[in-house]
């Protein structure tokens, strides 16, 4: 599953638009980011990296490609 608490299942986004991210982008979606940007993350991104970017209190930092 992709409910935000626990690791996704077979895939983070665009394996359905029920409780992921969903795009009609092939190979990823598009988010908007807190700086202004807008950002295209691939389907194929490492999931801890994923997550890393979605938790407003985990204190990660994360490198973008």
């Amino acid at each position: 599953t992709a409910d935000g608490l626990s690791r996704p299942g077979p895939c983070m986004m665009n394996c359905s638009n029920q409780f992921q991210p969903y795009s009609f982008h092939n190979g990823g979606c598009l988010f908007g980011i807190a700086d202004g940007s807008v950002q295209f993350f691939s389907q194929s991104m490492d999931g801890d990296t994923f997550r890393a970017l979605g938790s407003p209190a985990g204190q990660e930092v994360v490198q973008m490609p």
